[in-house]
């Protein structure tokens, strides 16, 4: 996440502002309705191509592959009209719910990975096995912004999971919440809004050799994403940057990012990869990340590779840039909806409830 999104350890406000200068490169991406729903109508059908997407406390090894039979329940397949993208305030009600039994990785070709996670969200509860609701929450649910460039603090009630997704739910917070201690920024001031956040911390993580994919549902309006949506890994609870962060999908001035941090082999001191920021319709997207066992990274938004600032196929050197540690990284996967604190393109108070769903998470091993 550009902005210093993941930096849980970062007070540096002035290298997190600059994620969000005029340097970052805008690919236009003019998917259309039509495009975007046979896409989505895709992943029912037997014959699939794949879409990839896929910082905090001492992660674990991962557990052992549980029972993925449970979490490859059947879903039921949506018609087309319901994978139309509705240009509006909130993501599309009746977002595509494809069905994990027939469900690959998109538009990737016939590859023999291996799933090891799987999330469909079905039930009516988060799953503990494979998420901490909040960051680091109390004992009363709430958490802390991540870093005190957000203006939301979290609270388990408002991750829910419903009709075959997670919902992550945006509100003002009220009076009694912000004069709560547990709903401040870490350094004392209050936090105006409230809002849901996951990550696999303790529960599974993965390093290079792993294909991440999660269809998310973006609220906004046209070809501008609402406010702070985050999909983005790091090691959680380990030293950051050092250990790094890659930000899959963070929506930065109404734009989907990919972003790396990472500590300068020489000085230690945190560095980033310029951002590659991508404008979409608001709506569900696959969102994904491909961590190469040479320690390239490859991005794709329903499909199509990340561009460069030359047009060409965007492909992040993780090593070249952060030296052979990135070899060593395990990391976890954090998704999350926030509010920034500056008013950019993109930035919509949630007078009304506004809502960012996740429909699934699938992690492959390459």
């Amino acid at each position: 996440m550009i902005f210093l999104f993941a930096t849980a350890c970062s007070d540096n406000q002035s290298d997190a502002l600059e994620l969000r200068s005029e340097e970052t490169t805008v690919d236009t991406y003019n998917t259309t309705t039509q495009e975007v729903a046979s896409a989505l109508k895709e992943t029912t059908s037997t014959t699939q191509e794949d879409t990839t997407t896929s910082s905090s406390s001492t992660s674990q090894k991962e557990t052992t592959t549980s029972s993925l039979e449970s979490t490859t329940t059947k879903k039921s397949t949506t018609s087309l009209q319901k994978n139309v993208i509705k240009e509006s305030d909130q993501p599309a009600e009746d977002s595509p719910t494809p069905n994990n039994e027939n469900r690959k990785p998109f538009n990737q070709g016939n590859v023999n990975w291996s799933l090891v996670k799987s999330d469909d969200f079905n039930g009516n509860s988060l799953d503990n096995s494979l998420w901490e609701n909040g960051w680091y929450p109390n004992s009363n649910g709430w958490s802390r912004p991540v870093n005190d460039l957000e203006t939301a603090c979290y609270n388990r009630s408002q991750t829910t999971v419903s009709g075959g997704k997670v919902i992550f739910t945006m509100r003002e917070t009220t009076q009694s919440e912000k004069s709560s201690k547990s709903c401040r920024k870490k350094n004392g001031s209050q936090t105006n809004y409230v809002s849901g956040y996951i990550n696999s911390r303790n529960r599974f993580e993965f390093g290079p050799g792993t294909y991440v994919e999660a269809l998310v549902n973006f609220p906004g309006e046209g070809k501008t994403l609402y406010n702070w949506s985050q999909v983005w890994t790091a090691d959680v609870g380990q030293a950051w940057p050092q250990t790094g962060e890659f930000d899959i999908a963070e929506v930065l001035s109404g734009k989907s990012c990919v972003n790396f941090h990472f500590a300068n082999p020489s000085t230690g001191k945190h560095n980033q990869a310029y951002s590659r920021c991508t404008e979409m319709t608001a709506g569900p997207h696959r969102v994904a990340m491909k961590w190469n066992y040479n320690g390239t990274l490859e991005f794709y938004y329903d499909g199509k590779r990340v561009k460069d600032r030359d047009g060409s196929e965007y492909l992040l050197n993780s090593t070249q840039l952060a030296g052979p540690r990135t070899k060593d990284f395990k990391h976890n996967l954090i998704i999350g909806f926030s509010m920034p604190a500056s008013n950019k393109p993109g930035y919509k108070v949630p007078t009304n409830p506004l809502k960012m769903t996740v429909d699934y998470v699938d992690v492959y091993k390459l």
